[in-house]
């Protein structure tokens, strides 16, 4: 666990999320981003139409919902405090039921460690820097106490480079127990090593010296190496893609990291006392690697 002024550190320099459109396909990836839950049963409802179960006060339509051995599933098998994982279709509930839907459940059983019994693997869908929060699967959870995983000390023994929180990083999240207030003990960023640094300079190539937040990046990922064949989604697919859009604020030089691989497309916008200016790139996104980019701005009129 890190010590309490490293996450100080990492909130301070928190990106504020402010808006974001993600679609999640349904299938197995392999790429890292599969919507679930692990936790222990709060209710059941088989008589339901659909049928469901809570899990951590979320109800979930289990309708077509398989089992451990890919058979259906046995809605009568499942009991209320019975540790189950359950994979979703997506990160936001069906529009139709206004439930979140289940592709698997499978029984944990007492199998699981204490400190691993409570898992949520989603993208974050708003990061409170002030609160210290993050919000996933429409649950806000206290990330105040939490250990942040994603990059490596360094050589030097420091802590790595404090960690940006942003609206559609795909994370892992070990909670406390299934009881509110919902309390992280670890966050992990999947594909922590992918991202964008970006550098921004002015018109005529100078980089801009500022130390102020008052600059926003725009990114949109185009994600090419994933399936979409019908999960929920707040933007459309095409063609087998998904779309990411990040929005963050940062000063003069910034890492979004956690980022999907694909191809991106930025814009910068910088509101200081000389007035507004943007700027706008575009790169492709390697796994495992942090693309660096230029921007140049050019003063609004």
């Amino acid at each position: 666990m890190r010590g309490m002024a490293f996450k100080l550190m990492i909130f301070c320099s928190l990106l504020v999320a402010t808006a974001f459109a993600v679609q999640f396909a349904v299938a197995d990836n392999g790429d890292g981003t599969d919507v679930s839950i692990k936790a222990p049963i709060d209710a059941v409802n088989c008589a339901g139409v659909p049928p469901t179960v809570t899990i951590l006060g979320l109800s979930v339509d289990i309708s077509q919902a398989v089992g451990e051995d890919g058979g259906v599933l046995d809605c009568a098998s499942l009991l209320v405090g019975e540790v189950v994982e359950v994979k979703l279709a997506g990160d936001v509930p069906n529009t139709t039921t206004g439930l979140l839907t289940a592709l698997k459940v499978e029984t944990e059983g007492d199998g699981c460690e204490e400190d691993d019994c409570v898992e949520i693997e989603a993208p974050i869908q708003a990061a409170d820097p002030v609160g210290q929060t993050i919000t996933v699967l429409g649950l806000t959870i206290d990330v105040s106490s939490a250990e942040i995983d994603g990059d490596d000390d360094g050589e030097d023994g420091q802590p790595p480079a404090p960690l940006q929180l942003i609206a559609g990083q795909f994370v892992e999240v070990k909670l406390v127990s299934n009881q509110p207030p919902l309390t992280a003990t670890e966050v992990e960023v999947k594909n922590s090593g992918t991202g964008i640094e970006v550098e921004i300079v002015d018109q005529n190539g100078n980089e801009i010296e500022d130390d102020d937040d008052d600059i926003q990046v725009t990114a949109t990922v185009t994600v090419t190496n994933t399936s979409s064949t019908g999960g929920m989604s707040r933007a459309p697919a095409k063609k087998g893609k998904k779309t990411v859009t990040f929005h963050a604020r940062g000063n003069s030089s910034m890492v979004l990291s956690g980022l999907p691989a694909g191809k991106a497309k930025l814009v910068v916008t910088r509101l200081s006392a000389g007035g507004k200016s943007t700027g706008k790139a575009s790169a492709v996104i390697q796994s495992l690697q942090t693309t660096h980019v230029v921007t140049k701005l050019k003063q609004g009129k």
